[in-house]
């Protein structure tokens, strides 16, 4: 266990509510965790107060074993041992790539100081733009000059802060793919601040969605994904459909609207429970007889994916769906269609719950 944070709250003056409550999560060694939220969630806060950039008004922050902020101790950003990328990058803009990268080293002997320069630039990729200034790089590569600079003092973690969000698309999943590289190889354990649910699940080993101040949920992209906990994550962490079910008389379906369904995953409820299931839409396959129709009102089409609005027709149901389908299936408006809904995508909820 690298970083463990234990029952962190803080509240701001005059705030409504805590930015951050009751928090408490370890990151190990060699991790990528993501703080994934909406805006204003304490995702940012609980990033700055890991750096020493505020302090709690209770629970205490470990860092390698030692105690940096808690009850009657304070350690300050500068002994933490912590980097730091802002969203802005916040480089200086009369120094050079070289300078800037080599801004923070406290180490005088010269010599050590122009090798841990030069590999640091090697590792970004940079050697071609080492006399550059800021304004001369693309956002890419002033990036990537923020991230040197955060690992040229060897940190025990680097804290990333929406670092791909003043790209454009088409950079931005270059840069994931980029930085990640770097920390995998320089062996940096790193903590990213996102709102950005497709970039979290993409870069990171575990993720803790954000609401309200509180963690959600915690898992790897997988278990996030395919396996909400809560209504919120469900619906924030990609796209679900939400749907009311009773657990079965041999608690191994689940009763629907849309029909009864196998519910291969341990649960724990009792017969008869009332529950909240959610369905992704990649959980149903289109098939020439299935138990599910409906037709067409919206098609998006995404490239690699087709999303479909399906409304629903039988047994009277007053509901839609969501589905994405292969495009291979060429289906338009109005088209009658028949659904199966796979199993392993069903996940079981219990019930939608207001974080507090």
């Amino acid at each position: 266990m690298l970083v463990k944070l234990e029952d962190i709250n803080k509240t701001f003056a005059q705030a409504a509510e805590p930015a951050v409550k009751d928090v408490s999560f370890e990151v190990q060694e060699g991790e990528i965790l993501t703080l994934l939220g909406p805006s204003g969630c304490g995702k940012t806060t609980l990033l700055r107060l890991i750096a020493g950039l505020e302090r709690p008004d209770s629970g205490q922050i470990i860092l390698q074993g030692k105690k940096v902020a808690g009850e009657n101790c304070w350690i300050p950003p500068e002994k933490r041992g912590v980097g730091m990328v802002f969203q802005d990058y916040a480089l200086f803009p009369h120094l050079n790539v070289r300078d800037n990268i080599s801004f923070g080293l406290k180490n005088k002997n010269e010599t050590n100081n122009e090798n841990k320069v030069r590999e640091m630039i090697e590792l970004v990729g940079l050697e071609n733009q080492v006399d550059k200034n800021p304004a001369d790089l693309s956002g890419g590569q002033q990036q990537r000059v923020a991230l040197a600079r955060a690992l040229i003092t060897d940190p025990l973690l680097v804290l990333l802060d929406e670092p791909f969000s003043n790209l454009d698309m088409n950079l931005r999943e270059k840069m994931r793919r980029e930085v990640v590289h770097i920390l995998r190889k320089s062996e940096t354990p790193a903590v990213f601040v996102t709102h950005d649910q497709e970039e979290a699940l993409s870069i990171s080993d575990k993720i803790l969605v954000m609401n309200r101040g509180q963690i959600v949920q915690q898992g790897s992209p997988r278990e996030v994904y395919e396996s909400p906990l809560a209504c919120f994550v469900a619906s924030f962490v990609g796209q679900s459909n939400l749907l009311d079910g009773t657990i079965s008389s041999d608690g191994e379906n689940i009763i629907t609207e849309l029909g009864t369904f196998e519910y291969p995953h341990q649960h724990g409820r009792e017969p008869g429970e009332e529950v909240i299931i959610s369905i992704r839409p990649d959980g149903f396959e289109l098939v020439e007889d299935g138990p599910i129709k409906g037709v067409i009102k919206e098609i998006a089409y995404k490239g690699g994916v087709v999303d479909l609005i399906i409304e629903l027709t039988n047994k009277n149901i007053n509901k839609e769906l969501l589905v994405h389908v292969h495009p291979k299936y060429r289906v338009a408006e109005g088209d009658e269609v028949s659904l199966k809904l796979l199993p392993h995508f069903i996940t079981m909820i219990g019930e939608c719950k207001p974080v507090m």
